[in-house]
């Protein structure tokens, strides 16, 4: 594995998040850009430190409740997407409060640039040979880390070209994702059911999507931009 490549993808998917979204959210706003930049980078350390705990949460409990050390489990703890997804919107969410800003419009404004985050991060992920698909008859394991990374470009492109009324591309985002994300974890390798036939992702996109569509009349507005 190339070290190098794969911290690069992971820093500089960060930093698209922080610095283009932040410029999106600037220009949607007018807010300035330093304070676009400072809540994007609270919320990505909160989606960090909730991504840490999920993992714990998704895979390390058992050894936590058998008295492994708290600590040490955090150090050693990997990453979840999701942890980093919802842990990032509830961070914006209190930050938005804590700035007086509409939170579905801000929403709006940055969650493209976290498609192309997640791009980057699943690039990472394929050199690193984490978040690996089931083997194929080859014996080679299933390419899926690219293969979400390139839906994750094309949903960014349909967001960028479909999204007109404020509150639509959170709404396109958190579906997208979520839809997607149920059927590429029956091939992923990784992770085990949960909760019946389904992994611990599985049953968060569908609790994802059952929130998006019961709340969609309050997240997408009639009026076009």
């Amino acid at each position: 594995m190339n070290w190098d490549f794969y911290l690069a993808s992971k820093v500089t998917g960060v930093l698209v998040f922080i610095f283009a979204g932040g410029r999106a959210a600037s220009k949607s706003f007018g807010i300035t850009y330093t304070r676009a930049v400072l809540i994007n980078t609270l919320a990505v350390f909160i989606a960090f430190c909730s991504s840490r705990l999920w993992f714990i949460v998704q895979n390390e409990m058992g050894a936590v409740l058998k008295g492994a050390s708290l600590l040490d489990t955090w150090n050693d703890a990997g990453s979840v997407l999701y942890g980093w997804i919802l842990g990032g919107a509830a961070g914006v969410y209190f930050l938005t409060r804590e700035f007086k800003l509409p939170f579905v419009r801000y929403i709006d404004a940055v969650c493209p640039w976290m498609l192309i985050t997640q791009f980057l991060n699943r690039l990472g992920c394929a050199d690193a040979g984490c978040c690996f698909g089931k083997l194929m008859a080859n014996g080679q394991p299933y390419p899926i880390q690219l293969v979400e990374g390139i839906y994750d470009t094309v949903l960014f492109a349909f967001i960028m070209l479909k999204a007109r009324r404020p509150g639509e591309s959170m709404f396109l985002y958190f579906t997208g994702y979520a839809t997607a994300r149920f059927f590429f974890e029956f091939l992923r390798g990784d992770n085990q059911p949960a909760f019946l036939f389904m992994t611990v992702p599985q049953v968060t996109s569908v609790l994802v999507l059952f929130l998006a569509f019961r709340y969609k009349k309050s997240i997408i507005s009639p009026i076009a931009k």
